[in-house]
């Protein structure tokens, strides 16, 4: 769900009630026309899928290197991390790892289709394309940035609703899209 209006158009990512001032703060994802957006319909669900695989992945492998930690003696035990990671090179290794991938993937989910990407610059790209990635996701697809827009009184947050209410205060011809 996205609105359309002065060409370009306006998806909804989150909104905040503001019970101080009552308000509703919406902010919006703004990319350029209509083509940019059926490019994003088509690429979304991917994207969202690919995220997922991605945070379930990190999870897995956070875990792993919890247990090899565990196995040797219980966290809590830890008083100084350089000296346990010095004493445990193998368990240092698997922690930086794991912070190395955390790290690119993070990137990765939070850039994709806002800036172009190199895959060739990807330290760990066969892993990302075994969780989904793919070259269409790589490619900007016209974001322009984020805008908000602020509502008198609390708003219901469910994007019918919202989108409804900011309709009411757009000036242009709007047009679901």
């Amino acid at each position: 769900m996205a609105i359309l209006f002065d060409n370009k158009y306006r998806k909804i990512t989150r909104s905040v009630n503001d019970y101080v001032n009552d308000r509703t703060d919406v902010f919006m994802s703004v990319y350029d026309g209509t083509e940019t957006r059926e490019k994003e319909k088509i690429i979304s669900e991917p994207i969202k899928l690919f995220r997922a695989a991605v945070t379930g992945y990190l999870n897995d492998k956070y875990s792993e290197v919890e247990r090899m930690i565990t196995a040797v003696c219980p966290l809590e035990e830890i008083s100084d991390r350089e000296v346990f990671l010095d004493e445990h090179p193998e368990i240092k290794t698997a922690i930086e790892e794991f912070e190395s991938i955390r790290d690119e993937g993070l990137k990765l989910t939070d850039k994709m289709t806002i800036f172009d990407i190199d895959k060739n610059n990807l330290q760990y790209l066969e892993l990302w394309q075994s969780l989904g990635l793919t070259d269409d996701m790589l490619n900007k697809i016209g974001y322009l940035g984020e805008e908000w827009q602020s509502l008198d009184g609390q708003v219901e947050p469910n994007l019918t609703t919202l989108y409804g209410e900011i309709k009411k205060h757009i000036a242009s011809e709007v047009e679901d899209v």
